[in-house]
C-alpha cells in the first residue's frame, strides 16, 4: 500500500487526512479527514498530491475504487477521474 498523509505543523502527532492506495492495482482503500478539517479541501488536497507523486515516482496513481461510501462517492464525484460502478455492499 502507499499511503499519503496530512499532519499539523503546530502538533505534528495530529494527523489531519490520510489517502491509502494499492500499489499493484491503484485503487483507494482509505480516504480520511479529521471531522474537525472536512470541508477544507484536505482529501481534495491528498488526492492532487498523490498524483503528483506518482507522476514524479513512477509509482501507480491512485484510482477510485468500486467500494465507495456515499461520502466518497460524492468526494470521487467533486475530484474528478475515472468512476467504477459503485459494489453493493453484500459484495464488499
Amino acid at each position: 500500500m502507499h499511503t499519503l498523509a496530512a499532519y499539523n505543523e503546530a502538533n505534528p502527532a495530529h494527523q489531519l487526512g490520510t489517502l491509502i492506495w494499492h500499489k499493484g492495482t491503484g485503487a483507494v482503500n482509505w480516504v480520511r479527514t479529521h471531522q474537525d478539517y472536512r470541508g477544507l479541501g484536505m482529501a481534495s488536497t491528498l488526492w492532487e498530491k498523490a498524483h503528483k507523486l506518482a507522476a514524479d515516482t513512477g509509482i501507480k496513481e491512485p484510482q477510485h475504487s468500486k467500494h465507495r461510501t456515499e461520502e466518497g462517492e460524492a468526494w470521487a464525484k467533486q475530484v474528478g477521474g475515472k468512476l467504477p460502478g459503485r459494489a453493493h455492499y453484500e459484495e464488499w
